[in-house]
């Protein structure tokens, strides 16, 4: 849950900054291949997290969100989120 709520509070603290926003519910879970080997650890596959990604945007976008931003807290998720920035 660590990443989780700072990813969270990153969230929180951006969108007071910028008044106007939403932030949306955490997605979870990520891509955690690197933490298998600890019991209880749940990872999602690239073509699965990059789908569930797009859902999250495609939603945002259809309640009308122009700007979306993605944030990172687990370092699994970092270089996965910005290959993906294109879409």
């Amino acid at each position: 849950m660590t990443d989780s709520l700072v990813g969270k509070y990153q969230a929180q603290q951006a969108a007071l900054q910028l008044g106007n926003a939403l932030v949306a519910p955490v997605m979870q879970p990520g891509l955690a291949e690197h933490h298998m080997a600890f019991p209880g650890t749940l990872t999602l596959n690239i073509q699965d997290f990059n789908s569930l990604l797009t859902d999250y945007c495609t939603s945002l976008a259809s309640a009308g969100f122009k700007d979306i931003v993605v944030i990172s807290a687990h370092g699994g998720n970092t270089d996965a989120i910005i290959a993906y920035a294109h879409e």
